[in-house]
C-alpha cells in the first residue's frame, strides 16, 4: 500500500514531521510512504520514505502513487487539535494521536550523506570557532521586527559584539530579514544550513525552523521563546529561555491566545528591555 503524507506549512512543521514518520513506518513497516510537503529536502536520505514531493507535485502523485492503487492518504492538522490550541502537550504527541499512531518521544531527524557534508564544510572554514544566531522567526517586510518570534534586537547586538573577535559569526536569515554588522548571512538551503549548525560550537535561535533543525542534529542550543511555548514546540536537548510574562493584556482573536505575527505597537511591555532580562542573558 501507498501512504501518502500531506504536510501543508512551513519548514519547521516538516522537520517535525519527520518525527511522525517514523510513527508512520512503525505502524505500516511493509508499506511505501510518500511525503508531500513544502520543503521534500527535509525527507532527502530518509530511510522510512520512499519519496519526496512538493506541494505543487500533487497531480504527479496521484498519477504515480493513488490512481488505481491501493492508498491510503494523510493529511490531517495537528494545529486545529483541542490539545495543541491548549498547549497540553507538545504539537508531535498530538500529531501521532491524531494519526492513531504509537509516541514513545520521537524526535525530528535530518540524514545528510558525506558528499555534501564534505562539501559544504568547505563554505564554512575557519581559523574561528563558529558562531550561529537565528534571530528573526517570523519577520515580513511589512513587520520588519515581530516580537512574537524575534529575538530582541538588543540582544542580538550584544551577543554579536560579545563573540565577534572570538568566533566567526554566521547569521541565518531570508533576503528580506534584518541586517547586522560583524556577521555572515546564511541564506543557503536547508541541508547546507544544517552542516552550518552541525560546525557550529554556539548556537543561538528563536523558535523557527533552525531549533528543530538543530534538534535534528541533536545539537544543543540555546533558544528563546517569547510568543510561543517550548512544551509545545521546543526540546528538552535545548537551554530553552521563557520571556518574562506578559506586562500588560494583548489581543489575539485566536483561541490559544497568540498571534504570531505582532507589530511593535502592540508589544505587551514597557519596553523591548523587559521582554528578557538582557543582562542576566549575555
Amino acid at each position: 500500500m501507498n501512504i501518502i503524507f500531506d504536510i501543508p506549512g512551513w519548514i519547521g512543521k516538516v522537520l517535525m514531521a519527520t518525527a511522525v514518520v517514523k510513527g508512520l513506518k512503525s505502524k505500516y513497516p511493509t508499506d511505501k510512504i510518500i511525503t508531500v510537503s513544502g520543503h521534500p529536502l527535509v525527507f532527502k536520505n530518509n530511510p522510512n520514505v520512499h519519496a519526496s514531493f512538493q506541494l505543487a507535485d500533487r497531480d504527479r502523485v496521484r498519477e504515480q502513487y493513488i490512481k488505481d492503487q491501493e492508498c491510503k492518504i494523510i493529511a490531517r492538522e495537528p494545529y486545529y487539535e483541542e490539545d495543541h490550541i491548549f498547549q497540553r502537550e507538545h504539537c508531535l504527541e498530538t500529531w501521532v494521536k491524531i494519526l492513531d499512531l504509537e509516541y514513545w518521544g520521537q524526535q525530528p531527524d535530518i540524514y545528510l550523506d558525506d558528499q555534501e557534508i564534505q562539501s559544504y564544510k568547505n563554505l564554512y572554514k575557519s581559523d574561528k570557532p563558529i558562531m550561529v544566531i537565528q534571530p528573526h522567526g517570523g519577520a515580513s517586510p511589512e513587520v520588519p521586527y515581530n516580537w512574537v518570534r524575534d529575538i530582541p534586537p538588543k540582544i542580538t547586538k550584544k551577543l554579536i559584539e560579545k563573540y565577534k573577535d572570538t568566533h566567526t559569526i554566521y547569521l541565518i536569515k531570508s533576503p528580506k530579514q534584518p541586517k547586522y554588522k560583524d556577521v555572515k548571512e546564511e541564506i543557503g538551503s536547508i541541508r547546507r544550513v544544517a552542516i552550518l549548525l552541525s560546525m557550529a560550537e554556539k548556537r543561538y535561535l528563536i523558535d523557527s525552523f533552525a531549533q528543530h533543525l538543530a534538534m535534528a542534529l541533536r545539537k544543543p542550543s540555546t533558544v528563546f521563546w517569547i510568543g510561543t511555548n517550548p512544551k509545545v514546540f521546543g526540546y528538552d536537548l535545548h537551554n530553552n529561555i521563557k520571556s518574562n510574562s506578559y506586562q500588560f493584556p494583548t489581543d489575539s482573536g485566536l483561541y490559544h491566545g497568540r498571534n504570531l505575527t505582532e507589530v511593535i505597537e502592540s508589544l505587551p511591555y514597557t519596553s523591548e528591555d523587559c521582554i528578557f532580562d538582557v543582562e542576566k542573558i549575555i
